[in-house]
């Protein structure tokens, strides 16, 4: 019978699936502040969406948040935002709304609309993360993610803080480059994977081996498979790499043993081809 099989040591299914034993985890993201020319305004929303669909396939419940959520939530209090920004309205219409903003460097910022003010009276770099944590509690959330971007020249830079909302700890942060837009997928998927590991609290891959392969090369094999070494240790990511090798067709039978090394988690997918 063709057959695939995810075999890994006691210890090691225990603590890698006790994450998934319970409900998941539940993880708010904030919209991300770009800096950077307004063509590329638009990763504002991109960003955290991309962060959604890898948290999601890690088994995380996500809710996509906006500043409007800690406005209503009432979460910052008029001390914290008079602290930080103090704004006169100078000019005001339908259509447009022009707001003088005076903070620690004295900066005057023009806004478009009143959403915009709002925005900038709400920017995330002004709040402490304890108002972020107070949101997540009363949003139900375990985690509440936010960030920035960058750019300087030709490279991106992005910042990621991640809140465990029931730790009372401070955020931890993740960060990333790439050196054009083309990239910065690749380097979103990067941070993910780091932010997976937190979350889950997974150990790392140190190396990845293919056994039992007598016609196909290993290099071959590992090409049709998305783990690699630095990855966090991921069942349901392995079990969609057992999937894959399988449908080559190249094999009668796929398995994955897994041990833990000093250098990591050694990851070995077992062959038996085809009958001739």
């Amino acid at each position: 019978m063709l057959r695939y099989i995810l075999i890994v040591p006691f210890f090691l299914f225990f603590s890698c699936f006790s994450a998934y034993a319970g409900e998941k985890p539940r993880i708010g993201i904030f919209p991300f502040e770009i800096y950077a020319p307004s063509s590329m305004d638009y990763l504002r929303q991109s960003i955290p969406v991309m962060i959604r669909d890898h948290l999601e396939l890690d088994g995380a419940e996500i809710v996509l948040l906006d500043y409007e959520n800690l406005v209503k939530s009432d979460v910052i209090s008029e001390a914290d935002m008079e602290s930080e920004v103090e704004s006169d309205i100078v000019d005001k219409s339908k259509s447009e709304v022009k707001v003088e903003v005076k903070s620690k460097s004295e900066a005057k910022v023009e806004a478009k609309s009143k959403s915009d003010v709002e925005n900038e009276k709400f920017e995330l770099g002004n709040i402490d993360y304890k108002s972020f944590q107070n949101l997540g509690l009363e949003k139900g959330l375990d985690y509440v993610l936010w960030g920035s971007l960058f750019t300087a020249g030709g490279d991106i830079s992005i910042d990621i803080r991640l809140l465990n909302v029931l730790s009372f700890q401070e955020p931890v942060s993740f960060f990333g480059r790439a050196k054009a837009i083309e990239n910065l997928f690749a380097a979103v998927t990067t941070i993910c994977k780091e932010v997976g590991s937190e979350i889950f609290n997974r150990q790392m891959i140190g190396s990845v081996i293919v056994k039992g392969n007598v016609r196909i090369e290993s290099d071959a094999v590992l090409r049709a498979v998305d783990v690699k070494p630095g990855d966090a240790f991921n069942p349901m990511a392995i079990s969609r790499d057992l999937k894959k090798i399988f449908e080559m067709g190249y094999f009668e039978d796929v398995r994955v043993e897994s041990e833990k090394k000093e250098k990591g988690i050694e990851l070995v997918f077992l062959l038996w081809k085809n009958p001739a």
